[in-house]
Parts: C-alpha cells; structure tokens; sequence
C-alpha cells in the first residue's frame, strides 16, 4: 500500500489521526499554512516552481508535473534519519525513513511544477512532508545532467525535532527494517523500494545499497 492523491487531496491522514487521539502531535493546519506562506514569500506567483525528490518522491511523486530531471544536490547527503511512528512505524515500533543531513551529496529528482498549479500543489506536498514538522522547506540549488543549475525546494531534517535519529549504526537500521511497519506498510518495502527507483534511474547510494545488502544477507 502506498500514498494516494486522493488522500492528499482530502487530508486523509490528518483526520484518521486525530480520531485516533494521536493529532496533538501534528502541525495545526494554521501552523501548517504558515509554514507553507513562509517558504513562499518571495515566489513571483508567475515562476514554475521546482521540486526536489529523493526518497518517495522519485517512486511515487503523486503531483502533477510538466517535466522530471536527475539532479544533484551538493551540501546534503540522503539518509536514514527520521523516526517514523505512522507511515513506516508505530510509537510502540518505530521505522525509519529518509531525510537530508547536512554534507556529502545526493542525487535524485527534479520534478517541474507550473506556476498555475503551484499553489494546490504545495498544499499536497504539506500535507505529505510537513504533518509533523520534522522537516524544513529548503530552498537549494541543484545541478542537472547537463549541468544546468536550477534553484529548487527540498526538505531538509531538522535535527531539533523529536523524529530525528542520530548516528544508527548499520546493524540497528537492519534490525528496524526487519520489524517495523505503519500505515503504508513496512520500513523495508520504504528503503527497498528507494533503492529500486535509484537503481532504475541509474543513481548509486552506497549507503542504501550496503544497508539492503545486510538486510537480505540477515533474512
């Protein structure tokens, strides 16, 4: 099971978990929207907007978009970084899913947003990386294949959020892929199917490729 656009759209996750007693640890929406309003206060509302994807967002993006580029992103390197309690995990059994850390570099995807749809858009992609607040919207910029610098939002961990994971040893993320699961399935499905979409897109992450290869070599 994956994230659909039609739980996006409706703000799906947002109303199951609250009748759940579990939105006291969401981002209200007011706090939400201010975030969003923040991130965008210098856009032109006429400029297309570039996004950029690397973990989820490269195999199921569920935005709409006129073009898609590989990029790299210099600075930021991918990892497993996050605690996830709802997707990937449970509070009780935690998974783990990808964020940006601070140097190194990352390649991934690009993903063009027309100006008209940016705003709807946005809101979706709120909906999707910012329900907690463990990430910040970062404007970065990446290099295409073709060495054309762009200027594009990501989301960067916060490392002053209660989700951030530091410093896992390989054998714990392994131990973590092997138990935990949440609400869009388990904490291996989210890293292999990463690794996949990577390899497909002819991107190498080391780090994922060592951490798969223990993790099927532990089964």
């Amino acid at each position: 099971m994956s994230l659909t656009r039609a739980e996006l759209l409706s703000d799906q996750t947002r109303e199951d978990l609250c009748k759940q007693g579990r939105g006291d640890a969401l981002l209200s929406e007011q706090a939400l929207r201010q975030s969003l309003d923040d991130t965008f206060r210098h856009w032109d509302q006429c400029s297309d907007v570039w996004l950029f994807g690397y973990g989820s967002l490269i195999w199921n993006p569920q935005i709409t978009y006129t073009e898609k580029r590989l990029a790299t992103l210099h600075g930021y390197h991918r990892s497993l970084c996050l605690w996830s309690q709802i997707n990937r995990g449970t509070p009780q059994n935690p998974g783990l899913v990808l964020g940006l850390e601070a140097k190194g570099s990352c390649q991934g995807m690009v993903y063009r947003i027309p100006a008209a749809a940016v705003a709807e858009e946005m809101v979706l992609i709120w909906r999707r990386e910012m329900l907690m607040g463990f990430y910040q919207p970062t404007w970065v910029k990446v290099e295409t294949a073709c060495g054309e610098c762009l200027m594009a939002l990501t989301f960067v961990v916060r490392i002053d959020a209660p989700g951030y994971a530091e410093d896992l040893n390989d054998a714990e993320v392994v131990r973590i892929m092997r138990s935990a699961k949440g609400r869009y399935g388990s904490c291996a499905d989210y890293v292999c199917n990463t690794l996949t979409s990577l390899h497909e897109n002819n991107i190498d992450d080391a780090n994922l490729n060592r951490i798969c290869c223990q993790y099927f070599r532990s089964e």
